[in-house]
């Protein structure tokens, strides 16, 4: 999931993989059943919090 830092609760990147999960689904309330199945089937040794940064390539 990529969203702001502002959008996530909490600490997320203290959190383990199963701790992601969980809150991403949290995250993904309202979203439709199949995509919050997907996340809640992650394997949770393959989630990890990491930051993204995006710049304009033609600022």
């Amino acid at each position: 999931m990529l969203a702001p830092d502002r959008a996530y609760p909490g600490r997320p990147r203290e959190l383990d993989g199963a701790g992601l999960i969980r809150l991403t689904d949290s995250l993904l309330r309202g979203w439709s059943a199949p995509v919050r199945a997907l996340v809640r089937a992650a394997d949770p040794a393959t989630a990890a919090f990491f930051g993204f940064h995006a710049a304009d390539p033609g600022a």
